[in-house]
This record gives C-alpha cells, structure tokens and sequence, in this order.
C-alpha cells in the first residue's frame, strides 16, 4: 500500500511522524506546497507562511518534521496550532493539508 492510499483511507493521527518520514523518504513532502499561503490564510488566523514559521520559532517548514520527533517542541506547535486555527493540533492540520 503506497502512502497515498494510507492518506486517502485515512490513518491514525497517532502515526503521522512515521507519514511524514515516509513522504521525505520517497520525495514526496513539500510543506511549502502542502501548507500553501492560502491554506494558512484560510484555516488559520495566519495571514502567511511567514507569520507562522515565527509564531512556531522556526525559519523553514522543513524543519516541522523534525520538531515532531521531540515531544517539548510538539508539545510547543501543537499549542500554537490549537490557538491559532480551527484544528486542536498539527496532525490535525496536515491531515487537512494532505487531503486538499
């Protein structure tokens, strides 16, 4: 099962650090393109990439993958994307993202 059948069937939230390991690995993930301007703007109270990467304390969306492996810093995104936008945490959002 490729991983865009997992995504399309749906997955557990549980499992998207292991999803998004496997959308690096295969070249698959660009958050640039997956967290669009316009998806922020619409689905957050971001206007833009930019507005979130500072609020999150980052400088690229790559490095989200990375964060997600560390249980402070999710702790950290996921409070931010709980009171920034309709979703209760990242995984969340991306899953949003991904079926978009």
């Amino acid at each position: 099962m490729s991983i865009f059948d997992r995504l399309k069937d749906g997955f557990d939230l549980a499992d998207i650090s292991g999803i998004i390991g496997d959308l690096q690995k295969e070249g698959n993930l660009n958050f640039d393109k997956i967290l669009s301007n316009d998806f922020i703007k619409q689905f957050t109270d971001f206007n833009d990439k930019d507005e979130l990467l500072d609020k999150l304390g980052i400088h690229d969306l790559s490095q989200l993958s990375n964060l997600l492996q560390n249980p402070a810093a999710k702790e950290k995104i996921d409070g931010v994307i709980n009171h920034n936008s309709q979703f209760a945490n990242l995984e969340e959002l991306l899953k949003k993202a991904l079926k978009r």
